[in-house]
């Protein structure tokens, strides 16, 4: 089957995205995926409100390989939040080219844009906490895939590692607050690493997240809290495991902080140690902190369980395959390779001395192929 992903990654320069385009980047790799990119038109945005709702918000120029029929031509969306399906519009003749359409929604908090999700097959969504709301609007399969990583490019679990704390994004702030005045004072002989700013905008999604994984990879306890605890300017409506304890089980950190209260949580975490629930009060949240640190044979058992675990179940490769069954397509022949070689690290480390750094398998991306529209307004 020939695969096309509709990429909006050249569409916005919000941090965020990057988990969208590694996700991406994945269904390429496994699937020789063509990336279909368009373009936004940003002249619409300041256009009067009744018109600019005639006028197609994305815009592409394509032409496709006639001599492969509908039926074997998948097209796949990954949206960060389901205004993401605006850009199906850029396609006028979705149906005379693909003969399936489906997409994966990070944000699935509210089934906004229902006249776009017609268009779809299937929808997934990582929430099962909002999914019998997006079912009842939507009118077309939904059903859930956790988020995950791309553990096998970018995971790890080495021994040394020089950053005792890190508190990447939204936090919960008497936390973080107190932690970074007792760690990153002069003589204390710790770091905590934090992110001190918001609403950035990045220049190249690829550096911004090769950075960001180095981090993690060096980075021995990781706070994470659910987001249902911590303030924010949006309203979530569900509890969820979002994708920075993912990011962080790949990279074998020990998680500390609160977990969210949900039977996901439960059922893809349910390992000894897979996260550690610190206090409230920052100060005894510290000494539960500095406690952890001091016990190392406890920390490296838990940087090699979580990075086995996320190996194991929590890559991007196995949500993909889920995807691939429930829409009842066979599996890419890269995607079974890939998904049986992670296996087989699985099964060659698993019970490996914790303090021996795991050797990883990375697979070098080949050149994107795309099809893309460049042409200014």
């Amino acid at each position: 089957m020939q695969v096309h992903v509709l990429s909006l990654r050249n569409c916005s320069t919000e941090p965020a995205w990057g988990c969208v385009v590694e996700f991406e980047n994945v269904i390429q790799q496994t699937c020789d995926a063509v990336l279909i990119t368009p373009e936004y038109r940003t002249l619409r945005d300041k256009l009067p409100r009744p018109i600019r709702r005639l006028v197609a918000g994305y815009k592409l120029e394509h032409a496709f390989d006639n001599n492969v029929p509908k039926s074997e031509r998948l097209l796949v969306l990954v949206g960060l939040s389901p205004r993401s399906m605006e850009a199906m519009g850029a396609i006028s003749d979705l149906r005379s080219v693909y003969g399936k359409v489906c997409a994966y929604i990070f944000d699935a908090w509210e089934p906004h844009f229902q006249k776009y999700a017609a268009l779809f097959d299937h929808i997934f969504i990582p929430l099962t906490g909002t999914l019998d709301r997006f079912r009842s609007a939507y009118r077309v399969p939904v059903d859930y895939v956790p988020l995950a990583a791309d553990v096998l490019n970018f995971g790890e679990n080495r021994p040394d590692r020089y950053i005792d704390l890190l508190g990447y994004g939204r936090q919960y702030q008497p936390h973080s607050d107190y932690f970074a005045k007792e760690f990153n004072r002069r003589g204390s002989g710790g770091t905590y690493y934090h992110t001190t700013i918001d609403n950035l905008q990045i220049p190249s999604f690829e550096a911004h997240r090769r950075l960001f994984w180095q981090i993690l990879r060096q980075s021995k306890l990781a706070l994470a809290y659910d987001h249902l605890r911590t303030p924010s300017v949006r309203k979530f409506s569900a509890p969820m495991l979002g994708q920075r304890w993912f990011e962080c089980l790949a990279c074998g950190c020990a998680i500390v902080g609160w977990r969210p209260r949900c039977a996901d949580a439960d059922e893809l975490m349910d390992w000894p140690d897979a996260t550690i629930e610190l206090s409230e009060s920052p100060e005894r949240a510290l000494d539960e902190i500095h406690e952890l640190l001091s016990d190392k044979p406890r920390l490296d058992r838990m940087h090699h369980n979580n990075f086995i675990q996320a190996l194991a179940r929590h890559d991007w490769r196995h949500r993909l395959a889920a995807m691939f069954t429930k829409m009842n397509l066979p599996l890419p022949d890269n995607l079974t390779a890939a998904l049986s070689h992670m296996q087989y690290v699985v099964d060659q480390f698993r019970h490996a001395d914790t303090s021996t750094s795991i050797p990883q398998p990375v697979i070098e991306m080949r050149e994107s192929t795309r099809i893309s529209c460049n042409t200014s307004e």
